[in-house]
């Protein structure tokens, strides 16, 4: 369950990508899901100033749930997001 529209929807369906370099997958999700993202948004990738960096930060792009940092991070951000929900 998401909203486009309101991206801080309490009851939304949260992903949490752990490994911020496979940022591309996050990206496409949120391409599909209607956040705002254009294709050229996503041929964009990686590059200065585009709302696709490389590591998906949080208030940088719609949909992004949180800025990804050293691997393994996700599990334990995610169960702080569930215990707070």
């Amino acid at each position: 369950r998401h909203d486009p529209n309101d991206v801080h929807w309490l009851g939304r369906d949260r992903f949490i990508l752990s490994c911020g370099h496979s940022s591309l997958t996050l990206y496409i999700q949120l391409y599909l899901g209607g956040f705002g993202l254009e294709l050229s948004d996503i041929q964009a990738l990686r590059t200065f100033k585009s709302k696709t960096p490389g590591h998906p930060e949080f208030r940088h792009t719609d949909g992004v749930e949180i800025t990804t940092g050293p691997l393994g991070q996700g599990l334990a951000s995610a169960v702080g997001m569930a215990m707070a929900a």
